[in-house]
């Protein structure tokens, strides 16, 4: 998964007029890609990134809206680098309220997963921003949910809204939204991130049958525009196989892991084979830590134990 130069960039002209004031990336480093989508009543941001780029990022939220309120913070899942700058938008908008799924905000209820998602923050701000103003355990306080939503649930803004998807498979809590009646998807990890060499990387933390099921209800859709996590507005010329690119994806993690079960490897083994065959240092580092990285590789391996290995498939 090597890349040197960026062969895939967002194609930001895609929709015309779509891509400009009302819909704005207001990322300012790392992380989950923070979406602004500006109503004519109210305003909402789509996942906020890591921790060490909330002061930016916030700065340029106050520039597209000038002057208006921030009404709504949604979180696409628990995961610390999508959900880093939300201390940084309640210290700056008091009445915002954040959604996200249930299970989300049941997992930001729990002491034990604070510390985790801050010792994950802190490892992120150390390597990619030393200098940034670190979150104190005093400061998760800020990371909670305010309102749960669901499948079928409708985020009014006004002259457009999000509409809800429930699509597990990276996590339990992972949602995806149509923005209607623009005829947009923000699928969230479940379905992968693509990357800049065109190819996608998948992470099913929690199921892989959960994130194929994820998947096909993506593309059933039919949505015009897909906008990636971590990415932005993917590309003409991979939209069409966007979703079997994904697919294809998850599959082949699936059967590394499998194979080697199948080897009598051990989950250790496993680890080191596959950060051996999709890990490159100082390339991949440069994307997200490698603890992240092997959180992530440790759920997949248990993942597949458990659908697959256990069950005798």
């Amino acid at each position: 998964m090597l890349f040197k130069d960026r062969i895939t960039e967002p194609d930001w002209s895609l929709g015309g007029e779509v891509w400009t004031e009302n819909i704005i990336d207001v990322s300012a480093g790392k992380g989950g890609l923070p979406m602004l989508i500006i109503g004519s009543e109210k305003a909402a941001l789509i996942d906020q990134g890591m921790s060490f780029c909330g002061n930016e990022m916030v700065e340029k939220i106050e520039h597209a809206l000038d002057g208006r309120e921030l009404d709504y913070a949604i979180m696409t899942h628990s995961h610390y680098d999508h959900i880093g700058g939300l201390y940084h938008l309640k210290k700056k908008w008091n009445n915002i309220i954040t959604l996200a799924h249930q299970h989300c905000m049941d997992i930001l209820e729990k002491e034990s997963a604070l510390r985790k998602i801050n010792d994950l923050f802190e490892v992120a701000r150390l390597m990619y921003a030393p200098a940034a103003e670190q979150i104190s355990e005093e400061d998760m306080k800020y990371y909670k949910v305010d309102m749960a939503i669901k499948e079928g649930d409708y985020i009014d803004l006004g002259d457009r809204g999000l509409r809800v998807m429930h699509t597990p498979g990276h996590t339990e809590c992972s949602l995806s939204f149509v923005l209607e009646p623009l005829d947009i998807i923000f699928p969230n990890e479940s379905i992968g991130v693509l990357e800049a060499d065109g190819t996608i990387l998948t992470a099913f933390d929690k199921s892989y049958k959960s994130t194929v099921e994820s998947i096909d209800r993506c593309k059933a859709v039919g949505a015009e525009h897909i906008v990636s996590p971590h990415f932005g507005p993917v590309p003409e010329n991979i939209k069409e196989k966007y979703w079997d690119m994904a697919k294809e994806s998850a599959e082949m993690s699936k059967n590394f892991i499998l194979k080697r079960y199948t080897e009598g490897k051990t989950p250790e083994e496993i680890l080191r084979e596959y950060k051996q065959a999709f890990w490159i240092d100082g390339v991949d580092d440069d994307r997200q830590p490698i603890e992240a990285f092997l959180i992530n590789v440790r759920a997949m391996i248990a993942v597949i134990w458990k659908e697959f290995v256990e069950k005798g498939q």
